[in-house]
């Protein structure tokens, strides 16, 4: 299984590590590979107002699913939220937070 990760922005990197850290430790990088995509703060500063490159589109529709942290939404204008963005580009309709297990990986 493939999943696209997007770190974040502020604090999202942080969160991003530990909650990686916490998936090795559990055994989910057997089973899942995560591939970075580029999307937030640095991306809106580079002057793409939808905060997400070409390339992160193409691997989120390739993977299926993205995991992201916190991004940060420009203040002001110039962009809009990652996650309207998101909503807009594959068509989804709500943010979810989508649990299940994996197989090999114990869980309560």
């Amino acid at each position: 299984m493939r999943i696209a990760l997007a770190s974040g922005d502020g604090i999202g990197p942080e969160i991003m590590d530990a909650t990686l850290t916490l998936f090795r430790a559990a055994g989910v990088d057997r089973h899942v590979e995560f591939v970075p995509v580029e999307m937030g703060k640095s991306v809106f500063e580079r002057g793409n107002t939808r905060g997400m490159t070409d390339a992160a589109v193409r691997t989120v529709e390739d993977c299926g699913i993205l995991f992201k942290g916190p991004m940060e939404t420009p203040k002001g204008g110039g962009g809009k939220s990652i996650n309207v963005t998101a909503r807009k580009i594959w068509s989804a309709f709500a943010n979810y937070r989508h649990f299940r297990s994996l197989p090999g990986v114990q869980t309560p």
